[in-house]
């Protein structure tokens, strides 16, 4: 895999614009193959 970013560095990032963002996107196929997708999502949501 490349670099990856660690999960509370991206919540942190979301957390610093909830109020300017409107949406998040998860696109592409290889997120589907991750088990602990629809958690993610859950928690982004959550926000």
């Amino acid at each position: 895999m490349g670099d990856l970013i660690p999960e509370e560095n991206f919540f942190a990032f979301l957390e610093e614009r909830k109020y300017f963002l409107d949406g998040v996107v998860i696109c592409g196929g290889e997120p589907t193959l991750h088990k602990d997708l629809p958690e993610f999502a859950k928690k982004i949501k959550d926000l």
